[in-house]
């Protein structure tokens, strides 16, 4: 599949980035920043690319990472819109969040934001 090809090539330039200058992030896994190096390139060169690839390729789960490990995620319905309540030991639950993802309403979704959902929380 192409796009395994190129998240490969992706992750092999993080390899070799994080050897020479270290993590973009501290907190960010090679696994994240390689999800997040792809995303940065993929978003230059989205309007050359139809709407219904780019969901697809946004469907395609990231991996989890050490911060959504720390949560449960339980699906709801937030007035027939998919949604998810984020818990976790030492959070205070009578403090809400909620979060409204941008991508214009046609790209993105819980999975593909959770990870940033989960270190807001």
């Amino acid at each position: 599949m192409p796009l395994l090809t190129v998240m490969r090539g992706v992750r092999a330039a993080v390899h070799l980035r994080r050897r020479v200058v270290g993590p973009k992030r501290p907190s960010w896994n090679v696994e994240l920043e390689t999800w997040a190096t792809f995303l940065h390139h993929w978003a230059k060169r989205s309007s050359l690319v139809p709407v219904g690839f780019q969901r697809w390729v946004m469907n395609v789960a990231p991996p989890r990472t050490p911060v959504t490990r720390q949560f449960r995620f339980e699906p709801v319905s937030a007035g027939s819109v998919p949604a998810e309540w984020f818990s976790g030991d030492g959070l205070d639950e009578r403090r809400v969040l909620l979060y409204l993802h941008g991508g214009g309403y046609s790209l993105g979704s819980i999975d593909s934001h959770r990870d940033l959902i989960a270190r807001l929380a």
